[in-house]
């Protein structure tokens, strides 16, 4: 029997429900539009008083700036001195303020302090502002200190293709006066403008100098000089001639306007009559919702409500599950079929990625095996060089016996756990090895439970701590004395080994202490990026890594300063390792 698709069955459906719904919505949009009459006006009003409220708060913090700028600085008396020099320093001083004036107010695009006298002008300019624009206002102020105005007011001017709101404060020749672009000030109003609305700036003589909103007003930022400015008032005069409702605030009294205009606010049909075909409508709607719903809950939503049901089973690791395929509609079932074997492929594929991981895991721990090696070997070719270039032969005979030892030990296995008592045999024989090189230097005491002899520890994990202790901590000037503490220490309730190395050394920089402890939440890639960037502390960051390979934690790893001097390397090492690469062949000669 052919299945019938369920698709063509709500489509159908859909359509005649569309035509009701479609008669409904009419109905709505005529009545909502005669009753929300007065509350399109209030809150057009609304938002123009936030707007006249914005550009006002803008104008108050530029004015705010320049008083505190003008009458709290003894600076710009120096830049109208007849003494060259001091005029040189006060301009200095006073372009550091306007930078600092630039950063404080966000508002301010171009600050000009302008001295006619003697010809000094300073200024300072955000980013965004190129430097033809930039010489364009310093003129433009410049010429403005040598004219007669006096009344410190906002105005309005076009400079270098830019409209700029200003206010200028002058005193005899000296001219103060901070820029904030047109563009910028109308900004509020672009992302709050409704349709059918628009604003319009204008200043006290009536000159529209910017148009924000639905009224093609955007061309005229095409236009350029007086053509801008005569496209700007023909959009104006276009406004004001098919307007529904217009009402204009004083921003700055006599100085600039803001005008709202709204383009239709006609009223269409009879609320009475129109709410009582609604009513029908609505319930005609009712019954036949009814039936669809009924319709769809049984070839749809339960159908949908057992495959999410099964989905979360399986996303819950119940695998196993699989979708039935006998449901009564086509679509359903292909999707059953298709679910089934989507679920097999994943199940498949995840084996896979599990596999790849583990390989993946094996490689990680042989890489950072290989990054400790060389390490080591470059500072004992180093020791070798030092001590045959001292004629020692003596001492390079004993030199490289306890070095094969430790190489022995070294390649014997790879990343894996060796009991503790092995690895301080080790580091005893490296102190031996190191005590050639740095004769009388060190002093090494490990005071070692017989309980913790035979736990588990990564191999030469103390090793390269006390290798760092040779490398930054010894001084042929005095004796370092390292101290070597392991005991049992129970930790967020698991019982683990804590191994703390110890030294009167001068303790770490505060900059490793950061990047080496740092934040255990922090993105990997970052702490790995900066420690090349840094590139020292190889052994310390090693140290990092293997912990964290083993037994999937950072916090096992921690170091700190003592008090007067000194430092502390504390490790936590639990009792199994969650990644071990097995044992390799032990390396019999060098």
């Amino acid at each position: 029997m052919k299945k019938i698709s369920i698709t063509k069955r709500i489509l159908i459906l859909g359509i005649v429900q569309l035509a009701f719904l479609l008669m409904i919505f009419l109905v709505v949009v005529t009545i909502l539009y005669r009753e929300t009459k007065s509350d399109i006006i209030r809150s057009s009003e609304n938002l123009l008083e936030l707007y006249v409220n914005d550009i006002d708060s803008r104008l108050q913090d530029v004015e705010i700036q320049l008083n505190e700028f003008l009458y709290q600085n003894g600076e710009l008396t120096n830049i109208e001195s007849d003494n060259e020099a001091r005029r040189v320093y006060g301009a200095l001083n006073v372009r550091d303020q306007l930078g600092e004036m630039l950063a404080i107010s966000s508002h301010i695009q171009i600050v000009v302090v302008a001295e006619t006298e003697h010809d000094v002008c300073v200024d300072a300019a955000k980013e965004e502002v190129s430097a033809s624009a930039l010489i364009a206002v310093r003129e433009f102020t410049t010429d403005y200190a040598r004219g007669e105005s006096r009344t410190a007011q906002w105005r309005f001017a076009e400079i270098a293709g830019v409209k700029y709101m200003y206010k200028a404060y002058r005193w005899n020749s000296r001219v103060v006066a901070a820029y904030i672009p047109v563009k910028e000030i109308m900004e509020f109003g672009k992302e709050l403008t409704l349709d059918d609305q628009a604003f319009a700036l204008s200043d006290g003589s009536g000159t529209v100098w910017d148009i924000t909103g639905d009224y093609s007003a955007s061309d005229a930022v095409v236009a350029e000089g007086d053509a801008a400015a005569d496209h700007l008032e023909s959009v104006s005069a276009e406004i004001r001639s098919r307007v529904a409702y217009m009402k204009e605030i004083s921003v700055v009294p006599e100085q600039a306007v803001l005008t709202l205009y709204i383009r239709d606010l006609d009223i269409i049909g009879n609320v009475q009559l129109s709410l009582v075909i609604m009513l029908l409508l609505l319930a005609v709607c009712a019954v036949y919702t009814a039936i669809l719903v009924r319709y769809t809950r049984a070839e749809l939503l339960r159908p949908m409500t057992e495959l999410t049901g099964l989905m979360t089973r399986i996303s819950q690791g119940d695998y196993k599950l699989r979708a039935r395929e006998n449901y009564s509609s086509r679509e359903f079932g292909v999707l059953a079929q298709t679910f089934n074997r989507l679920m097999d492929e994943i199940l498949k594929l995840r084996i896979q990625r599990y596999e790849k991981q583990i390989e993946l895991k094996d490689t990680e721990l042989r890489c950072v095996r290989l990054t400790l090696r060389p390490h080591f070997f470059l500072n004992a070719m180093t020791t070798i060089s030092g001590l045959s270039m001292q004629n020692k032969n003596k001492e390079i005979e004993t030199y490289v016996r306890t070095f094969s030892k430790t190489i022995r030990y070294m390649f014997r296995a790879g990343l894996y756990t060796v009991p503790v008592k092995e690895e301080i045999a080790h580091v005893e024989n490296y102190c031996e090895m190191q005590e050639l090189k740095h004769p009388g230097c060190v002093f090494l005491y490990t005071d070692m439970s017989a309980e913790c002899e035979n736990w588990m520890i990564p191999q030469l994990i103390i090793h390269t701590l006390i290798e760092n202790e040779y490398k930054y901590a010894v001084n042929p000037e005095r004796m370092l004395t390292i101290l070597i503490r392991i005991s049992m220490q129970n930790y967020d309730g698991e019982n683990m080994l804590s191994i703390e190395v110890e030294d009167d050394g001068k303790g770490y920089p505060p900059q490793i202490l950061e990047q080496i402890n740092g934040n255990p939440d922090k993105d990997a890639e970052e702490k790995e990026n900066t420690r090349k960037e840094e590139g020292t502390r190889v052994g310390l960051w090693s140290i990092r890594k293997i912990l964290y390979l083993m037994y999937g934690r950072s916090d096992l790893f921690h170091i700190s300063n003592l008090e007067p001097h000194g430092c502390r390397n504390r490790i936590l090492v639990p009792e199994k390792a969650v990644n071990e690469l097995r044992e390799e062949k032990e390396v019999q000669s060098l």
